[in-house]
């Protein structure tokens, strides 16, 4: 007889009720169950195939550990992390494969997965297949076995690609960080939402006087007197007009600074506005330069060209005439005025016709005499200097200018010229040259003549190649010096080490103030044996000096230096810059008062 109380049931899958047999019918309706669950079966080994072809091809790693820590099995991904063969995974203590420092990192993770039976996350290394360790993410569940043992089913991602991308990032930070609190210059971060720092760097300190936390969250009224914070105010506002309109990404202005003693500080500023992506306001960034040594040149240098104005405006000029027959100067005619720049009267002049070209300059002469051909062919020139000896034994710079006079046929009867003394104006241009070209207070090549001194010997080398040493010193602990004795004290030292720098290098040497206690110098046509000692002397010869300060106190003056070869003709000036500066900061990290070469 039929069981027909659950019937339905025979349609629900992987459900079965099977019926009491009692005669054929129940055995078709066996047989009809049977095929239903050979199905089934069918089905499930397909979806197991599929299970298992996604376990094994999976771009992840999957491993079950037990919880001794012994790999049950792995698929495909796991084993090309831990570098070793899908097969030879099982039966592997996992903690082989992780490097001894992160082991204690696994461990905790594994206990307290099987302790608290929650999920586990940790980041940890492995030996991996390559030479260098791999970063790896490590999720783990707690399960239980068909047998009831507890495991962890873990999934294992490789984030070396992220590890070192953070990696870069730290340093890369680390190093902006370092630079902008190690520059000369001052960076800081304006909020314009706020208006007031967000940030400035710590040589803020050392040229305005004001701590970093003075100036934090405050606004430029701390270093602007009002009308200039009203100008550069009204400035900014223009700048964010002409972002608006996307005209400008870049501002230099030049504006003045006022410091906590009370002192005025003239700076360059060079500003760009930034989109803060976290607060979603406009922030100002700055980097700020000293100036104030260049203003006042500048300033110095503005006098000095009217000074020069109000000079050439009040100079006395004379003229002489030329006459000229058959295309030769057959009279010279010196008017009144030739004694005031020259000694000589028109009558002497008169009375030695060959006076003139004996007073012109022995290395002029030549291009004087050829001057004077080319007028008398009917040229017209521009205005020529030169020097005269005049009587009373000084040397004169003149202007010499001619126009020629013709007669109506077109022959040449005459030219008449100008001089005029220049000699307070050369004067001046040689100060002014000077002035651009040399620091101040040490009286040697300042930065600028400097580089262009050893650009142009690099050049010559390019022709006639030849060896050249380069050197950077530092006086160490200078600051020291001017906050125990006194900034004029500092000048006396930095001028004592010059001249004893003086009078160790050759004429051919080249040295320079590139800083404010730093010193380069090149040395010449030397090799790099020769250059050590060199640095040496001059290392030692600073040593020495002996500077006295009230009461009868001698203040220690020594150097750092750093020094490097130029090795090939190619090598520009910021290479062998910057190879001697790493030189003379391992000087200093060594202790100072040494040479150290690279």
């Amino acid at each position: 007889m039929k069981n027909t109380a659950n019937t339905n049931t025979l349609h629900t899958p992987r459900s079965y009720d099977f019926p009491v047999i009692t005669d054929s019918s129940d055995i078709e309706e066996l047989k009809k169950i049977f095929n239903e669950m050979q199905e089934h079966k069918d089905e499930l080994e397909i979806s197991c195939g599929h299970y298992f072809e996604l376990y094994d091809l999976a771009p992840v790693g999957f491993v079950t550990i037990n919880e001794k820590g012994i790999i049950n099995e792995g698929n495909r991904a796991s084993a090309l992390l831990l570098g070793i063969d899908q097969k030879g995974l099982t039966g592997k203590e996992f903690i082989r494969f992780v490097i001894e420092e992160d082991r204690e990192i696994y461990l905790l993770h594994h206990k307290q997965l099987f302790e608290t039976k929650t999920p586990q996350t940790c980041e940890l290394r492995i030996t991996g297949s390559d030479t260098a360790p791999a970063w790896i993410r490590f999720d783990s569940v707690a399960i239980h076995s068909s047998s009831g043992e507890s495991l962890s089913h873990t999934v294992i991602i490789d984030i070396t690609m992220r590890k070192n991308v953070e990696e870069m990032y730290l340093k890369t930070a680390a190093q902006y960080h370092l630079l902008a609190e190690n520059t000369s210059d001052m960076i800081w971060i304006y909020n314009m939402e706020d208006d007031v720092f967000e940030y400035v760097s710590l040589s803020f300190e050392r040229l305005t006087g004001y701590t970093v936390d003075e100036i934090m969250n405050q606004g430029l009224s701390i270093l602007m007197k009002p009308d200039s914070l009203m100008k550069y105010k009204a400035t900014l506002q223009k700048m964010i007009v002409r972002l608006k309109q996307e005209q400008m990404e870049y501002y230099t202005d030049i504006i003045k600074f006022s410091c906590k003693d009370g002192t005025s500080l003239w700076v360059e500023v060079n500003t760009k506005f930034l989109y803060n992506k976290i607060t979603g306001h406009l922030d100002l960034v700055g980097v700020t330069r000293d100036i104030t040594e260049r203003k006042i040149a500048e300033d110095k240098l503005f006098e000095s060209q009217e000074r020069y104005k109000r000079i050439v405006t009040g100079v006395t000029d004379y003229l002489y005439t030329v006459k000229v027959e058959n295309g030769k100067a057959v009279e010279t005619v010196h008017h009144e005025g030739c004694f005031a720049i020259t000694g000589y009267t028109p009558e002497e002049f008169k009375a030695t016709p060959g006076l003139w070209i004996e007073m012109v300059f022995p290395e002029e002469r030549e291009m004087i005499a050829d001057r004077f051909s080319q007028i008398l062919n009917g040229k017209n020139l521009p205005p020529v200097e030169h020097r005269i000896n005049c009587k009373d034994g000084t040397i004169r710079w003149i202007s010499n200018s001619a126009i020629t006079k013709c007669d109506h046929e077109g022959m040449l009867t005459s030219y008449e010229g100008v001089i005029k003394d220049i000699t307070e104006r050369k004067n001046l241009e040689n100060e002014l040259r000077l002035q651009a070209h040399t620091d101040p207070l040490t009286g040697i090549s300042n930065r600028r003549h400097f580089n262009e001194s050893v650009e142009t010997e690099l050049r010559r080398n390019l022709r006639y190649p030849g060896e050249s040493v380069f050197l950077m010193l530092d006086i160490d602990h200078f600051k020291n010096i001017n906050d125990t004795f006194g900034h004029a004290m500092g000048d006396v030292a930095l001028k004592t080490m010059v001249k004893t720098c003086q009078e160790i290098l050759r004429n051919t040497d080249i040295i320079g103030r590139v800083g404010g206690e730093e010193f380069a110098i090149l040395l010449v046509r030397t090799d790099f044996k020769e250059g050590l000692l060199i640095a040496e002397r001059l290392r030692k010869g600073i040593e020495d000096i002996e500077i006295i300060a009230e009461p009868e106190t001698r203040i220690p003056l020594t150097v750092s230096i750093g020094v490097t070869r130029h090795r090939s003709v190619n090598e520009t000036l910021p290479e062998l810059m910057d190879r001697s500066d790493q030189a003379l900061y391992q000087a200093k990290d060594s202790g100072r008062n040494r040479v150290i070469a690279i």
